[in-house]
């Protein structure tokens, strides 16, 4: 029983979490990106 406590439930929480995290950091960098685009935006009006 312990054995597959480590071997299945353990690996699977990490997957988890790994998962969780990707989308966290991909949601982060996609909202960034955009307030970057939007700030380019501001500066090439305040240009004109």
């Amino acid at each position: 029983m312990q054995l597959f406590v480590f071997d299945y439930i353990i690996p699977n929480i990490l997957l988890q979490i790994n998962h969780y995290l990707c989308e966290k950091m991909s949601k982060q960098k996609l909202s960034v990106h955009t307030d970057l685009s939007i700030i380019k935006s501001q500066l090439r009006k305040d240009e004109k």
